[in-house]
């Protein structure tokens, strides 16, 4: 799988954003514009063969991610590409957290067990996210994390991703 860096995204990458994503966790084409200008963000297609099979979205601070968005084509879905895109982000030697609904249904437990199959772990440590478009409600979401050293995330790790959401990605959105 070969993952490229798409800026602006192609026409495919941003359909599938769309539909993979309820409003409230997406932003408008303005705001990701904006959020592209801004060098910690990072869009990339997820490519088998030269075919689009997914999307990732990150923010990049320091010794840390945060995996925004990773949706695979539905049909794509279950050959390990996700895998390969973790792999990929966790290479670079960070620790990585990312949110997730909490599991009401199926899908969600499927989500859940998804990435605890990637070395993630469930984080204890409340996060609402901000509706990235007008209108829309605000999502309490749960945080996943990944460790280099394999160990839970701690709260101060918790607290200094808190900060940086709140003046990264909080900051690209539609007012």
């Amino acid at each position: 799988m070969e993952i490229r860096h798409d800026n602006p995204p192609s026409a495919d990458w941003w359909q599938l954003y769309c539909a993979a994503f309820p409003p409230e966790e997406r932003r408008s084409w303005l705001s990701h514009e904006r959020a592209q200008n801004d060098a910690a963000f990072h869009t990339a297609g997820l490519y088998h063969q030269n075919r689009f099979v997914g999307l990732m979205t990150w923010w990049e601070w320091e010794a840390m991610l945060y995996l925004e968005h990773l949706a695979i084509v539905e049909t794509e879905r279950g050959k390990g590409y996700g895998h390969s895109a973790l792999t990929a982000l966790k290479a670079k030697g960070a620790d990585i957290i990312l949110e997730i609904e909490p599991v009401c249904h199926e899908r969600q437990a499927r989500r859940l067990a998804f990435y605890q199959s990637c070395g993630f772990k469930e984080l204890p440590y409340p996060h609402i996210q901000l509706a990235y478009q007008q209108g829309y409600p605000d999502i309490p979401l749960l945080l996943l994390g990944y460790s280099t050293s394999g160990a839970a995330l701690s709260a101060s790790t918790w607290e200094l991703f808190e900060r940086r959401f709140a003046a990264g990605p909080m900051q690209y959105r539609d007012e």
